[in-house]
């Protein structure tokens, strides 16, 4: 039977030893044994093979994979926090500069409305209505394109030692819209606050 091992690290080759011992013309030796221990009989089996000096090492595949997981766990965390944070420090700069133009361009009309009677929450719901129409829009085109870079970093970055697979789920796209619509309500509440000190005997004057 030939098939191919998925495998994301080095360039590993599988067959029976019969067979390599045959390729390599080394008669029927072996450099390796791969065991399955119980956990609870693991310290004895240490202890026991320590004392037999044909073996020069011996080490646990469940403690190096806990480690290797551990670690990449730790440093992906660490990664996602800043890019999570870049890309919801560029979403809010974004929303709150759209924003401030939106209210300096309209500012006179919104005072207009409060004259005749608006509300200031009405008022900011027509304001802010617009911010959220563009973010509604903007979410689904971010989130095909998010996905078309991430598959463009593994492309860039996987090699023949190591290839990265592309994983995106529901979770991390729930993280992803969580954080950008974090990003737009900051920036709206910072608007409000604008909006509420509007003074309207000023906004109306007469400009010459």
């Amino acid at each position: 039977m030939i098939a191919t091992a998925e495998d994301f690290s080095g360039l590993n080759v599988f067959l029976p030893r019969a067979s390599l011992n045959r390729i390599l013309a080394d008669g029927d030796v072996a450099s390796g044994a791969d065991l399955l221990i119980a956990r609870d009989k693991a310290p004895a089996f240490y202890r026991r093979i320590e004392a037999i000096p044909q073996i020069i090492a011996a080490a646990s595949r469940d403690d190096t994979v806990d480690i290797w997981r551990n670690t990449m766990a730790r440093t992906f965390a660490i990664s996602i926090v800043f890019y999570l944070g870049f890309a919801g420090s560029i979403a809010f700069g974004v929303a709150y500069n759209t924003g401030r133009i939106t209210l300096s361009e309209r500012s006179r009309e919104l005072a207009t409305l409060q004259v005749l009677g608006f509300t200031r929450a009405e008022c900011a719901y027509i304001l802010f209505g617009e911010m959220a129409l563009l973010g509604l829009i903007a979410a689904p085109l971010g989130l095909v394109l998010g996905q078309v870079f991430a598959r463009g970093l593994v492309e860039a970055y996987s090699r023949e030692e190591l290839r990265l697979p592309v994983l995106i789920t529901a979770r991390t796209l729930g993280l992803s819209l969580s954080a950008y619509a974090a990003a737009i309500v900051v920036a709206a509440l910072l608007l409000v606050r604008r909006l509420w000190s509007l003074d309207l005997v000023s906004v109306l004057k007469t400009r010459e």
